[in-house]
């Protein structure tokens, strides 16, 4: 009983558990993801501004001075495009050796003289970034912010969560295998209470003090067995006051079950019996009267006939 009792806690607490990892995983994990990536959306189209700002009114440096500092300043790489799309400076790659990115998601806006927004994963080195441009005289300017650091910190943030639930489940071990022991002992009193009572022992209770479930059963079983002794205190005080009138009559009387076998007989009946009434053996081996053995089978025929 108790290992069911363990099995049955553990199941339970281990779908809270799961259910709790996985509410707190998408709905506060996700929306703290969702709220960072936006504080980082409006940093970076800050500096992005900024960028374009210095781009327009730095005569003193070249843009591949300009973009160098800027993605130092930034801690995101700088490029920086002409109308046509053609890389003027980057911070990290030659602009010679560079593509043409007037098709870049983010350059299209800026090019349409919006602010470009877009995110997508390097196919380089595998890395997602956010991307953000803005629109300046001659062209446009893009800051790449790598989005890995966002990604590290959600996976520790997940870490932390299957530590936490991994620490809950094993509290929720020690937990259920005390719970268990004891609603199992609890159980079992119960349960052997009830055998005595089905043995007979009426007087048996199990004393429960705890107004919980089982406790309430407990109650529930000592409230069936007191009545049942009542009604058997009962039924046993009618039965001795109705041997002791059948016992004060001169008349024999005999009791016999629907299957022949004697079940009581009062004194007169045993003084008439020179062996006495022979209890749960057939009427014949007590009275061999053929005409009393007639009448009691003609009688339990009619009596006890379906």
């Amino acid at each position: 009983m108790r290992n069911r009792i363990f099995l049955k806690l553990m199941a339970a607490f281990l779908v809270v558990i799961l259910a709790a990892a996985v509410t707190f995983d998408v709905m506060i994990g996700g929306a703290w993801q969702a709220s960072l990536r936006t504080e980082i959306e409006r940093n970076l189209t800050q500096k992005t501004q900024l960028l374009g700002h210095r781009v327009e009114t730095d005569r003193s440096h070249s843009l591949a001075d300009i973009a160098a500092q800027e993605a130092q300043s930034a801690g995101a790489r700088v490029t920086i495009i002409d109308p046509t799309g053609k890389v003027l400076a980057d911070s990290e790659a030659n602009p010679v050796a560079m593509e043409n990115h007037a098709t870049r998601p983010e350059f299209v806006a800026a090019l349409a003289g919006k602010t470009g927004i877009n995110e997508r994963r390097s196919a380089t080195i595998g890395i997602p970034f956010l991307y953000i441009a803005v629109p300046v005289s001659g062209g446009g300017v893009r800051l790449a912010y790598p989005l890995s650091d966002v990604e590290a910190v959600a996976a520790q943030v997940r870490q932390r969560l299957a530590l936490a639930s991994g620490l809950a489940f094993l509290f929720s071990l020690i937990v259920a295998a005390v719970a268990s022991h004891w609603s199992a002992r609890r159980l079992d009193r119960i349960v052997g209470v009830a055998a005595r009572i089905a043995e007979g022992d009426l007087q048996a209770r199990v004393l429960e003090t705890s107004q919980d479930e089982i406790g309430r059963v407990a109650g529930a079983i000592d409230k069936t067995a007191r009545r049942v002794e009542q009604s058997f205190a009962a039924v046993r005080s009618s039965q001795h006051q109705l041997e002791t009138l059948l016992n004060s009559m001169q008349d024999a009387v005999i009791a016999v079950s629907a299957n022949g076998l004697v079940q009581w007989a009062n004194r007169p009946m045993n003084r008439l019996v020179p062996q006495g009434a022979r209890l749960q053996q057939p009427v014949v081996e007590t009275i061999r009267d053929p005409d009393f053995l007639a009448t009691v089978s003609h009688l339990l025929l009619y009596t006890f006939a379906p």
